[in-house]
């Protein structure tokens, strides 16, 4: 019965996105009204902001309904519309607020540190070297260190990647040995102290 129950559901969704292909305004309404509410808390859950949020979803449905005419579903119409959510979103960090977020939390931390560096090297330095070593990470890892410095549990970017969460904690754990290794290849007579102190304020544990 279960089973009869989910073929009506797609049933229904492969008849729905029909029409919408077809440029039927009131069954694109129909679906928003469906799947917006839904949406709308998996884009809180990830941006934590309820402005953000809307406009994440907004930008979703509007896109929908441009490409309406180009779009095969290979699944559910719900299922995709959250892999389109997760693109904008990720779009987001990678280019947008979050990201610059991630910068200036570097800038910050390095000025916090800065008294304890000037003993041993520039400060500016070591920031440059930083920042060129961040600016290498594949594309996964530069999100993960995004999303860390604004507070994302590991669990809760392994969501918003689509990811494993093991996958997101190994790209953890190598994130801060690149960055180690960064720092002793530039800077090869740092101390071990400072080296964990700089690192641990960047990676959170």
């Amino acid at each position: 019965m279960e089973k009869i129950a989910n073929v009506n559901v797609n049933d229904e969704e492969a008849a729905l996105h029909h029409r919408i292909k077809m440029g039927d305004r009131e069954a694109f309404t129909r679906m928003v009204g469906l799947y917006a509410e839904d949406l709308l808390r998996q884009a809180l859950r990830w941006t934590r902001d309820c402005a953000q949020a809307e406009d994440l979803l907004q930008d979703v449905f509007a896109d929908f309904w441009q490409d309406r005419g180009n779009i095969h579903l290979s699944s559910s119409l719900k299922g995709y519309l959250y892999r389109m959510l997760r693109h904008r979103f990720l779009r987001l960090v990678a280019r947008g607020k979050l990201h610059e977020e991630a910068s200036e939390y570097l800038l910050r931390h390095m000025h916090r540190i800065e008294h304890t560096v000037l003993d041993m090297m520039a400060a500016s330095d070591l920031e440059q070297t930083l920042s060129d070593a961040i600016g290498k990470l594949p594309a996964n890892m530069r999100l993960v260190f995004a999303l860390r410095q604004e507070d994302y549990s590991l669990r809760e970017i392994a969501q918003a990647l689509g990811l494993a969460e093991q996958t997101v904690r190994n790209y953890h754990a190598e994130l801060s040995q690149r960055l180690k290794h960064a720092l002793l290849a530039k800077h090869p007579d740092i101390s071990h102290s400072l080296l964990v102190l700089i690192v641990a304020g960047l990676i959170q544990p």
